[in-house]
């Protein structure tokens, strides 16, 4: 069960041994029924994660947590919209979680589909607009596509730990609590930004 009492700075040294220990591949996620009876009263994660909803980036095993250790909002592209941001305020205002982290990854579908984005209609519109940007800005440092993509996927982090930060309730969390990283899907490793 996780431990409200932690530190943000605690909590993501625990969120990057777990990390190494799944990448060691010594990590031991496996809920047993025992574990799920004692959170049917409640919850106290030490961490929020916003994370792609790519099926390559399963945060509970990408950081060796139980269930009940972390709070896990995925979107396409990691995007923090209104519902998203709602999501995390919760983490944060009712459950007491200390630290946030946006965590995106290489090869992201939602990134290289908004650097070919040429418009379209329905609620993916609404998530290309938001990492667009990121594109945008990665084209005038890099020139080729995979630099491009690349440069864009840190970018898109970056812009959601942004939008994470105008929260009136999350901006006065204590620095170091909302921390971008990005994940390896060939290795496995996270690595902060």
């Amino acid at each position: 069960m996780a431990d409200s009492k932690i530190t943000a700075e605690q909590a993501l040294h625990r969120l990057m041994e777990g990390n190494r220990k799944f990448c060691s591949e010594h990590y031991d996620v496996h809920p047993t029924v025992k574990e799920i009876e004692s959170l049917v009263d409640g919850q106290h994660p030490y961490a929020a994660i916003v994370s792609c909803s790519d099926s390559r980036v399963p945060p509970n095993e990408v950081f060796d947590c139980d269930l009940g250790e972390i709070f896990v909002v995925r979107t396409a592209g990691n995007v923090v919209s209104d519902f998203e941001l709602g999501s995390i305020e919760y983490a944060v205002e009712h459950l007491g979680t200390p630290l946030i982290m946006v965590l995106g990854h290489n090869n992201c579908g939602a990134v290289a589909g908004a650097y070919e984005w040429t418009g379209g209609k329905g609620a993916l519109a609404s998530i290309m607009e938001e990492v667009m940007p990121s594109v945008a800005r990665a084209r005038e440092k890099a020139s080729n596509m995979e630099e491009i993509i690349s440069l864009a996927e840190i970018y898109n982090i970056d812009n959601s730990v942004n939008r994470l930060m105008e929260s009136e309730i999350l901006r006065n969390m204590p620095a170091g609590s909302i921390v971008g990283a990005k994940y390896d899907i060939h290795s496995g490793a996270v690595e902060l930004l």
